[in-house]
Formats: C-alpha cells, structure tokens, sequence
C-alpha cells in the first residue's frame, strides 16, 4: 500500500470511531456530518480490509483488528500533534509548570520512578502533584474533574467513555495470586475451588463495582470469595500476608517487586487469566497544549522501561 494514496486524516476518524463506538458521537466530535461519518467508515474499511466497526444487536463494537490498531494509532496522532504544535515553544528547562495527576497507589508504583527521574534531568523546577484514587470516587466523579482542570492528567485501568476525554495506551499488565512463601497454594498452580476456597484481602479501590475482581469476573460466574480484609488500595495488602494464611490477587509488575523485598510467592490466579491496559487520559482542551504534550510525551517515551 503506498502512503501516498491515502488520507492521513482517516486515522483521527478511525481514533474517534473506535474509541467512542459510535458513528454519532464520532462524527460530532470530530465535527462532520453523520453521513460524512458513514463515508469515512466505508473508506477506513477500504484501507484496513476490516470492517472495523459491526452491528451487535443495537450496538456497533470493534473488530478485533481495530482493537489492536487503536493503541498504535493513538500513539501516531499523539506524536504529530506535538510536531505540529512545536512552534509553540514550551522550555522544559525553564518552566516551573505544576502538573497534576491522578492514579491509584499501583500506577504509582510502575509510573512514577520512571518519570520523576526524567523529569528533574530535564525540567528540574517542573513539580508534580499526585493525587491517589480514593475508594468513593467515581470514574464519572473523576472525568468531571479532568473537564473542570482539577486535574491534568488520569492513569488508571480504565478506557473513557465520555466525549471530550482521550486516552492513550501505556502498558499492559496481568493479575497473579501472592501468598506467604509455604503457603498450600503456592506450591502448585491451584484449581478454582483451591483459590475460591482460600480466604482472600480484597481490594476494592472504588465503590464502583467495575474496579473489583468479582465484579469483572465472578460474579458473571456466578461465584464468589471468602474476603476476610477488605483493603482500597493495592501496596499494603502484601504486608497482611506474612504471618497469615491469606492471599491477594494483585498486578504481576508490583508483585514481582514486592517478593523481592517481602518474604512471599506468587502464584497463577485461575480466575482473573486476561491482561489488562493501563491508559493515560486527559481532556480535549489540553490537546494542543505545549506544555501538557510534553508530559505525556515523556510517560509514552517511558513505555519500554516500565
């Protein structure tokens, strides 16, 4: 296929199509007609031999091959857009820029060595402000946040739903079962009614049941586990786990930190097997934004070190 021969505009149509799974909302926010939507759909499945977007009964999800372009494709427009705006000089050098941003105590814990370190080697009066994800907030509570500039920036396992609020993926991670080293289960890989019959720390970081593993998981099997702590935040459940016989089921990146501090094993989870992305999210106003491009432009450089 010779790029020449295709429209570079397609893949911001293709972006918004995806991400908002809808042909209306696509079209309004990139500010065309429904039809014209229609057309650009009909192209992009020209380009890409894949219908990218299918009717499910009332609904139109992507195609497993949209799915998997989407990332890289963010990622394009993400970069051409800080080409485009690099007239507007932002110093990192020279700034004193507050940037906030709001994660939960894991992305914490994967993200910000990384970025803190780069961040004082080039923009050493720049000053970052975490916020942690609390157990009542809401994921609708925190997109209003990124639209009232409370915040810059959201790194969170979660993909938007709300028009005016992009993503980008950063990386991907999977869930492992910790216990105590010794522990029954740890000596093998357990069986479902092994890790259902084990008591569990739960962490429940939201009250919104989407951020729980029973919710995203058992309960569809109509299953469930014996939590006996229940904890909102991931990086202290390990330490309950020394001197007893309980078990947590946390992200691989952290646990395999923290078996290297903590006496504890990690161990397949034979419920929760699925990876699952970390995104970056802000909103459209900061689009262009010299100095917010900046700073997502680092956390994606610092995608292969995570």
């Amino acid at each position: 296929m010779n790029l020449r021969n295709i429209d570079l505009n397609l893949l911001v149509l293709f972006e918004a199509l995806v991400r908002e799974q809808n042909i209306t909302r696509a079209a309004q926010q990139v500010g065309l007609s429904q039809s014209a939507m229609s057309n650009a759909l009909n192209r992009l499945r020209d380009v890409f031999q894949d219908s990218v977007l299918v009717r499910t009964g009332i609904r139109m999800v992507p195609t497993p091959k949209a799915l998997a372009l989407l990332p890289d494709i963010q990622e394009i427009l993400t970069r051409v857009g800080l080409i485009l705006e690099s007239k507007n000089e932002f110093v990192p050098a020279e700034s004193e820029k507050k940037y906030v941003i709001l994660t939960t105590d894991y992305c914490e814990f994967v993200v910000l060595p990384k970025l803190v370190e780069r961040i004082e080697k080039q923009a050493p009066n720049v000053t970052l402000e975490v916020k942690r994800m609390e157990r009542d907030h809401r994921v609708s509570d925190i997109f209003d946040r990124l639209e009232k500039r409370d915040l810059d920036l959201v790194i969170l396992s979660h993909t938007p739903d709300r028009l005016g609020i992009n993503h980008c993926h950063l990386f991907s991670d999977m869930m492992v079962s910790m216990a105590r080293k010794g522990h029954p289960l740890a000596q093998r890989e357990p069986s479902v009614a092994d890790f259902l019959g084990a008591k569990h720390v739960g962490v429940k970081l939201m009250e919104d049941k989407s951020y729980t593993i029973e919710n995203t998981v058992l309960s569809k099997k109509g299953q469930e586990r014996d939590i006996a702590v229940s904890v909102p935040h991931y990086m202290v459940a390990p330490w309950l786990l020394i001197n007893s016989d309980l078990i947590v089921t946390v992200p691989q990146r952290a646990a395999a930190v923290v078996t290297k501090i903590l006496p504890l094993a990690t161990f397949p989870c034979p419920v929760f097997k699925e990876e699952f992305d970390v995104n970056m999210m802000w909103h459209d106003r900061f689009n262009n934004d010299p100095s917010h491009c900046w700073l997502r432009e680092q956390l994606i450089d610092l995608k292969q070190v995570y």
